[in-house]
């Protein structure tokens, strides 16, 4: 898989005065990865273009960026330590960085750039895009992903960008529209509904399961933000369809679903699904539904006339106690919904009654979202027993949502 790096930071300092104009200094690195080194340097010239022709920035000298990447006995990778970052941006005189990584998405080429606050530590925003002909429009693509952070080029008129202006700027549309977006997003068909899968891993290196899960819901990757790790059901899926996943290691991979104090993780070499510790550091590849995802491939029951769609599969493999269940179905996000909840013991009585067509059920207690004191309803599903527990016994939980 071919994969480049680029970080280039940019200092922006104002004068107070405003006839006055002050160059700010901007650092472009070599890109790192396993691209040949006519394209690396293309790209690294090609952002340099970009800072010469703006007014009121200019290139630091390659010398000394060379000489505090060696000092500093930096590594450049596709993973970002903010904290690292930041330092070496500040010993650069830099106030933001922009870190950009690129795979290749089928013959073309997915780009991502994100600029870093070096004085917060903190990603401020970030900008994307995707070739559409491979090498033929990469040097299109890096030149307007430059042009969006240095918008001020050089012309007839020399004007100063106040902060506002330049803040406008990095936040500036996405390279590629959705609409185009969408349709370079690999996708899989998940009971009825398409699963569209990141093109690249959001973090090129193993990590543990919470910074799996934070790298997927802090990504804003093709414009979108509602990424997510994978339930157990769709990695599996996923490893079923591996040859529609881009750029997938022969490794495991988490998912989100848990058992006791352990994830399911996918192998990707292998069709093995396995619990790990949340602590095992393994790859991350994150999903997303589309919002509009269709109802009609969801089972449903109809409960005192309104319709009640039902999460085909329990939320969780383990019995858990009231207040786990209701939050694993407040924080699900399965099948492109995220306004799951626990059943009422009304609804739950009725899927019991209908349990043929709710999907696969255990012949154990199932949690409802209906108190009765201090205590919860629960509804039995080897039998037609409904009566309430104590919040802290432990049993399974089938999520629902309506319209």
């Amino acid at each position: 898989m071919k994969r480049f790096l680029i970080i280039f930071v940019l200092v922006l300092v104002f004068s107070d005065n405003g006839s006055s104009q002050v160059l700010n200094k901007v650092a472009v690195l070599d890109p790192a990865g396993n691209l040949m080194a006519n394209i690396n340097t293309m790209i690294r010239e090609e952002i340099n273009n970009n800072v010469i022709r703006a007014n009121d920035f200019v290139a630091v000298e390659r010398n000394i960026i060379n000489r505090t990447i060696i000092e500093n006995n930096y590594t450049i990778t596709g993973q970002i330590d903010i904290g690292i970052i930041s330092s070496l941006g500040a010993i650069m005189g830099a106030d933001l960085i922009c870190h950009t990584t690129a795979t290749t998405l089928g013959p073309n080429y997915y780009i991502s750039c994100k600029i870093i606050n070096v004085s917060s530590a903190s990603v401020i925003s970030e900008n994307t895009g995707i070739t559409q002909e491979g090498l033929s429009d990469l040097f299109k693509v890096v030149s307007i992903i430059g042009k969006s952070f240095f918008p001020n080029q050089n012309s007839s008129v020399n004007t100063t960008p106040q902060p506002s202006t330049v803040k406008h700027a990095i936040s500036a549309p996405k390279t590629v529209e959705k609409e185009s977006t969408l349709a370079n997003i690999p996708a899989i068909n998940f009971m009825g509904n398409k699963l569209y899968i990141m093109p690249n891993d959001v973090i090129t290196e193993k990590v543990t399961w919470q910074e799996a899960k934070n790298g997927c819901a802090n990504s804003n990757a093709l414009s979108y933000d509602d990424w997510r790790l994978p339930t157990k059901e769709e990695i599996s899926q996923m490893y079923f369809n591996k040859t529609s996943v881009y750029n997938v290691k022969p490794y495991w991979y988490w998912s989100s679903s848990s058992r006791g104090y352990e994830y399911y993780r996918q192998a990707f070499d292998a069709n093995k699904l396995a619990l790990a510790g949340p602590n095992a550091r393994l790859h991350v590849r994150c999903v997303r539904n589309e919002r509009s995802s269709s109802n009609s491939n969801i089972p449903s029951v109809n409960c005192m006339g309104n319709e009640v769609f039902v999460m085909p599969y329990d939320i969780t493999e383990d019995r858990v106690t009231w207040n786990e269940a209701s939050a694993n179905c407040s924080n699900a996000s399965a099948l492109g919904f995220t306004d799951w909840r626990l059943p009422t013991k009304d609804e739950i009585s009725t899927l019991y009654l209908n349990k043929a067509l709710v999907g696969q059920t255990k012949p154990y207690w199932y949690w409802s979202g209906t108190s009765k004191g201090s205590e919860y309803y629960r509804q039995a599903f080897d039998a037609n027993k409904l009566s309430p527990a104590n919040p802290n016994a432990r049993y399974h939980v089938r999520c629902v949502r309506t319209k």
